[in-house]
């Protein structure tokens, strides 16, 4: 609603108890305070400044270096799926997303000009487990040698089924090896885990040489107690 004040207010603006005030056009407008329903996170301010900085990194690139990913980002967009990545992508945004991928995996020097390597074949997942509360997550087979795979995880409640947006990256898994210790992250993100709870992972690899990511595997699963000889 808009007010009408006298000079005492015309300088008032601001949020008090459930009430925001602002001016507009000249009048005192009140409305209700709004309370964003999102909760900002370490990994999406850290994914915020990542973007950031490699959208000025493109602006150091020289021209032949820009027109080599525009060039690639054709290919790509032409085989979207085979470089999983959902319809068409820029040579900009085909930039940013190969570095940030390679960011996530720990390296941190940025790829200047396009890189042909694809991920190789992505293991199955296959369990979560807990022991002397240590939590691993173990895989069917190893991964490539040029790859690195990404662990995201997000506990689950009884009648839960997914929660694609509570996915946090909680480990990787190096290039020839088949498992890896989340305990610690886990803990952080999501607190004590516990044998029997139930939790969705998700699995994808990096190309370490190209930044390209591999399509993503999901899975629903509990957390089972390791056994002697696992």
């Amino acid at each position: 609603m808009k007010a009408k004040t006298n000079e005492l207010f015309e300088d008032f603006t601001g949020s008090t108890g459930n009430i925001t005030a602002a001016h507009s056009a000249g009048h005192l407008v009140v409305r209700n305070k709004v309370t964003p329903t999102y909760t900002d996170t370490d990994y999406q301010r850290v994914v915020r400044q990542n973007f950031t900085r490699f959208a000025k990194n493109w602006q150091d690139l020289t021209d032949a270096q820009r027109a080599l990913w525009a060039e690639k980002a054709k290919v790509v967009s032409a085989s979207s799926s085979y470089y999983g990545i959902s319809g068409k992508i820029s040579g900009f945004n085909l930039y940013v997303r190969c570095n940030m991928n390679l960011e996530l995996i720990g390296i941190t020097t940025p790829l200047t000009t396009p890189v042909d390597n694809m991920t190789g074949l992505l293991p199955d997942f296959k369990t979560v487990n807990l022991s002397d509360s240590e939590l691993k997550v173990t895989l069917e087979g190893n991964v490539e040698e040029n790859d690195v795979l990404v662990v995201r995880i997000t506990p689950l409640s009884v009648g839960q089924s997914t929660n694609i947006n509570g996915l946090r990256q909680v480990g990787t898994v190096a290039g020839g090896a088949s498992e890896t210790i989340i305990t610690e992250k886990y803990t952080a993100q999501f607190g004590t885990p516990a044998v029997g709870d139930k939790v969705q992972v998700q699995i994808y690899a990096i190309n370490t040489l190209s930044g390209y990511a591999s399509a993503r595997q999901t899975a629903v699963t509990n957390i089972a107690e390791e056994s002697a000889g696992s």
